[in-house]
């Protein structure tokens, strides 16, 4: 996913928000043991979007948890 982050912050004149399913949440994990959804999905923990998005200079200043923690919400600025 690095090079989605690196133009997602060439293009920002000051912030990025993303949303991201938490895989780790109880409803994700109910479904995935029922069959799951035939969709691949790559997991990523926010500390890899911090640390990529820190190799940019930006940095994460709000996490929130949307839909009953089942996405995140994860607000990074550019660092000056």
């Amino acid at each position: 996913f690095k090079p989605f982050v690196k133009e997602m912050c060439r293009v920002s004149s000051k912030y990025v928000i993303i949303t991201q399913p938490n895989h780790f949440s109880t409803f994700h994990k109910v479904v995935h043991k029922m069959g799951g959804v035939p969709v691949h999905e790559y997991t990523y923990t926010i500390d890899d979007f911090t640390k990529t998005f820190e190799k940019f200079n930006f940095k994460l200043i709000d996490k929130s948890d949307v839909n009953m923690k089942e996405q995140w919400a994860l607000l990074f600025e550019r660092q000056k």
